[in-house]
């Protein structure tokens, strides 16, 4: 399955097609974690929706907290290693604000960090927080993260 690969709500997915992208399209204070292994090809992405779950996992990556590890997972049954694989995360924007919770693009970034942390792997790159949704692009064949801004704005991560 080669072209585009939309990476929706609560989705996580792995690919080993080289000519295949991994986009996650208009991130709010949404969360994309990339990885990509270069043994590969094999390149992956979650797009994590909230901070933690309570439902044991059923919810797939609509968590940080279950996210990181079944991303991780999925790329080890793969053939691919979670420890060598780069790891980038991009999003977290505060676009929702209220007085009474922090705002949830940083309690979803801070959720990833730690979820990454605890599985013992490292974030090579980001591109989070602020006030700007973006969306976020993993390309297979080499692992390329492209991030753009609703502004316009296009950057490699």
């Amino acid at each position: 399955m080669s072209g585009v690969i939309p990476i929706d709500l609560g989705v996580v997915r792995l690919s080993r097609d080289a000519d295949a992208e991994l986009v996650a399209y208009s991130l709010g204070s949404c969360v994309a974690v990339c990885v990509w292994d270069p043994a590969g090809p094999l390149g992956g992405m979650a797009h994590v929706v909230l901070p933690t779950g309570r439902d044991g996992g059923a919810a797939g990556g609509r968590y940080a907290d279950q996210a990181i590890p079944l991303l991780a997972g999925l790329l080890e049954r793969a053939g691919g290693c979670p420890r060598r694989a780069v790891w980038k995360i991009a999003g977290g924007a505060n676009v929702l604000r209220t007085a009474t919770l922090p705002p949830i693009g940083e309690r979803n970034i801070a959720a990833v960090r730690a979820a990454l942390r605890a599985c013992g792997l490292d974030i090579a790159a980001e591109d989070t927080g602020g006030s700007t949704g973006r969306t976020v692009r993993l390309r297979v064949r080499d692992g390329r993260v492209r991030i753009r801004l609703t502004t316009g704005e296009e950057r490699d991560l």
